[in-house]
């Protein structure tokens, strides 16, 4: 039976439905998505300290807001290139005046020979190396 063909004559006590599902979306809808990221920016940044903007995919717009080498910058444009398809939003935070910050970190495993281990700091690969070193620390 073709849709649209119930004739409107019809003497049968029952009910006649007819359903149309061209126009029905398949399968459930996706979840709208939405990223906040909170980071660093610079003082040669256009956009306003602490307050929210859109990302698009532009590189150039990322770097004219937050300033070219910022740690929110880097992050947007790694995030980006992850995934390009996500509606992010960013927050940053001024770069407050101070001194660079100094320190050691302590590593106390096992190690059976000398090995290099990889840190992440700022965003960024250090490289560390190990001496060997038994027992517990």
């Amino acid at each position: 039976m073709a849709l649209g063909s119930i004739p409107n004559d019809i003497r049968v006590p029952l009910v006649y439905i007819e359903i149309d599902n061209s126009q029905a979306l398949t399968g459930t809808p996706a979840l709208a998505q939405k990223v906040l990221v909170i980071g660093q920016q610079l003082s040669g940044g256009s956009a306003t300290p602490l307050t929210l903007n859109r990302i698009t995919t532009s590189e150039s717009q990322i770097d004219d807001l937050y300033g070219k080498g910022a740690m929110l910058s880097r992050t947007l444009k790694q995030f980006r290139k992850d995934n390009q398809f996500t509606d992010v939003y960013a927050l940053g935070v001024e770069d407050l005046a101070a001194t660079a910050a100094k320190g050691e970190i302590a590593a106390c495993h096992y190690l059976y020979r000398e090995s290099r281990r990889d840190l992440l700091v700022d965003c960024r690969r250090k490289r560390a190396s190990h001496r060997q070193r038994y027992g517990r620390c």
